[in-house]
């Protein structure tokens, strides 16, 4: 008897799941890891398909599709790598541009007024970044570099992960005196020890958080993926998007 009540429960809950339009699967920016496993808890509560999220550099998780990866939807921190899954027919041409991130440097100790002379300066002997190939912040972060003219004179200083998640373990190790990072590892290391400083817009190419869905398996339904990029409209997720320091569309979220 009891073995059949569990049975009846898992078949309910797998119909639930079926007519909602399956298993979802989401590779996601390691940027916005944090956000998206909120995100995702919240819309497999409202909706009961459950959620698996894949995470890592932008460029990174391209590769993997490109090479055949099983996912359903693509979030980027740039338009980039979207764009070029578009290209090359793997993603659907309604590229969505959902939300915007800002580059933060995470020092050990406060900076002073001169940035770059601090970063110069012997107080300061590892600079974390990700990597500038396939993460968008470690690029945005190259770009500031460049433009304060400080990449070659930092070179031997810098230290690069694979994406920000491992920035962000560098900072909680203490194993660098500086990183940047997005606005998120605010949140993530809040009780790191530590100052921020955002980093100015007006020096590295814009942070436009871009999402696609992947066209791989025409007889799979896309239920599922058009019920998450709606729920990634809806209010409870500008909240959290909000709470994460990102910058969302001017249109009010349903």
């Amino acid at each position: 008897m009891i073995g059949l009540l569990f049975a009846l429960v898992g078949s309910c809950t797998d119909e639930r799941r079926s007519s909602q339009g399956g298993a979802l699967t989401i590779a996601t920016a390691a940027s916005m890891a944090p956000v998206m496993e909120e995100i995702a808890a919240a819309f497999q509560d409202s909706t009961g398909i459950a959620v698996e999220l894949i995470k890592g550099a932008s460029g990174q998780l391209a590769n993997q599709i490109l090479n055949g990866a099983p996912i359903d939807v693509f979030l980027s921190a740039d338009t980039s790598y979207p764009g070029l899954l578009q290209r090359a027919g793997f993603a659907n041409r309604r590229l969505r541009v959902f939300a915007e991130g800002s580059l933060w440097l995470w020092t050990s100790h406060a900076p002073g007024e001169d940035l770059a002379k601090w970063l110069q300066s012997p107080q300061v002997s590892r600079i974390a970044l990700a990597n500038i190939e396939r993460a968008p912040y470690g690029r945005a972060a190259w770009q500031y570099l460049e433009s304060a003219k400080l990449a070659e004179s930092l070179q031997t200083k810098l230290v690069f992960g694979e994406s920000i998640a491992q920035v962000n373990l560098y900072i909680r190790e203490k194993a660098v005196d500086a990183a940047f990072v997005p606005a998120s590892s605010r949140i993530v290391l809040r009780e790191t020890r530590g100052m921020w400083t955002q980093i100015p817009r007006s020096t590295h190419s814009r942070l436009q958080h871009s999402l696609v869905t992947i066209e791989q398996n025409p007889k799979k339904s896309r239920t599922a993926p058009e019920k998450f990029l709606k729920f990634l409209s809806s209010s409870p997720s500008y909240i959290l998007l909000k709470k994460y320091g990102y910058h969302l569309p001017e249109k009010k979220p349903k």
